[in-house]
């Protein structure tokens, strides 16, 4: 049996070999191998990765849209006339899952912890774009930048709108975090709310200039501005960065929701 699994076994409760005996089925179905017990393995690992609202992101396209191997084989056909034409291309479009389970596991926990806390935000677009960050952070650099931005920016819009801040749709997102980061308390003392709120600026400011569509460069000399793309190290400093001020965000919103309810609380005992 390719790469030593049983396919006739039970499918495992850990997310990580549940992703490898999926790639090791999807590899076997590239060369045409559609046995009964290969589209039953698939059928209940795809159902099973389905319901994972942390994973069903991050599963390729064509797995969360053909429901068994039957439906899957004319896609395959298509990528490729060739065997390894298609396992290369079901290798690279696995990529962006097996990044995040061996972040959860251990290189990268920060992964985990932000998106389960984002997902506890009203506003549900924000664990969506979160996700998307994620995945596309080594595939398409530009992307992951352009989730981060709207990330940070979903979060901002969110805590000024429950404090019924006016503000133009069309602010960029370094003056909407100044604009957040005024209406939070981040820090007990004034000096280090000062340090925090400009920390948060400039995050934003740095996740701004990433996803600029172009650089300055050229401009002293009167040039057309060149076309420079950000590398996976840009989208990687830009998705941290989003995700860190994002759960500080978030955190610090809840405990002003709860300071200001209690605050109400006592003005009510008082009248």
């Amino acid at each position: 049996m390719s790469d030593g699994i049983d396919l006739n076994e039970f499918v495992p409760k850990n997310a990580g070999d549940r992703a490898r005996l999926l790639q090791a089925v999807l590899l076997k179905a590239c060369e045409g191998h559609r046995t009964p017990a290969d589209d039953a393995v698939y059928v209940e690992l795809r159902q099973a990765m389905m319901r994972d609202l942390a994973l069903k992101p991050l599963l390729p396209t064509y797995v969360q849209e053909h429901r068994d191997l039957g439906h899957l084989w004319p896609y395959l056909k298509e990528v490729g006339p060739k065997g390894e034409l298609r396992r290369q291309h079901v290798r690279t479009t696995m990529t962006p899952l097996f990044d995040r389970l061996d972040a959860t596991a251990g290189a990268n926990p920060a992964d985990s912890s932000t998106g389960d806390r984002l997902q506890g935000v009203e506003t549900a677009a924000v664990y969506a774009l979160w996700q998307k960050a994620l995945e596309r952070r080594h595939t398409d650099p530009e992307g992951a930048i352009a989730s981060a931005r709207l990330l940070l920016e979903t979060v901002c819009r969110h805590v000024l709108d429950e404090r019924g801040v006016t503000y133009t749709k069309t602010l960029d997102l370094p003056a909407l975090m100044k604009m957040t980061a005024e209406q939070l308390d981040v820090a007990p003392t004034r000096h280090v709310q000062a340090a925090l709120r400009r920390m948060l600026w400039d995050a934003a400011s740095v996740i701004d200039g990433l996803g600029a569509r172009r650089s300055r460069i050229g401009d002293a000399r009167g040039d057309r501005e060149p076309r420079v793309k950000p590398s996976a190290r840009h989208a990687q400093l830009a998705v941290n960065m989003a995700g860190a001020a994002a759960l500080f965000i978030v955190e610090t919103w809840e405990v002003r929701v709860e300071e200001d309810f209690l605050d109400m609380i006592d003005d009510s005992k008082g009248g």
